[in-house]
């Protein structure tokens, strides 16, 4: 399907340069692109229903997906608070990317981001990089 080119003005709030700036495309923008290529299709050769349908299709598993991975990551991040909150007062050995290697108590947990970090006698470390828990053979990474 050719897409013709159109100018800012008959696409309402949506730019190219807003999409370039921002790499992704919201769904209200979607909206807003597919009804003014809808207004602006050549009435000679319209969009036909299946290709609608695609495109909307194609929108609604990538709306689907998109709450997927949202939903994902914030169970992750989920179990990493449990998993650190865990730790607290335990003695933990793990491998920091900066400090190298690392031994001590788990004083308290933090969340920075997307991440949970463990205060191990001041030093910072990701509860992923936890390699041993002291009297828990479970968690042992050897």
């Amino acid at each position: 399907m050719a897409v013709n080119s159109i100018d800012s003005s008959s696409t309402g709030n949506v730019s190219s340069s807003t999409l370039l700036k921002n790499d992704q495309v919201s769904s209200n923008e979607f909206l807003q692109l597919l009804v003014t290529q809808l207004k602006n299709q050549d009435p000679l050769d319209p969009l036909s229903s299946e290709e609608f349908m695609g495109q909307l299709a194609q929108f609604q598993s990538l709306s689907e997906l998109m709450d997927l991975n949202k939903n994902s990551s914030s169970m992750l991040l989920s179990q990493q608070i449990t998993e650190g909150a865990s730790l607290i007062g335990k003695q933990v050995t793990g491998i920091d990317s900066y400090w190298g290697y690392v031994e001590g108590t788990v004083d308290k947990i933090f969340i920075d981001g997307n991440s949970v970090y463990l205060d191990v006698n001041g030093v910072y470390l990701k509860v992923n990089e936890v390699t041993e828990v002291a009297g828990d053979d479970s968690l042992n990474v050897e």
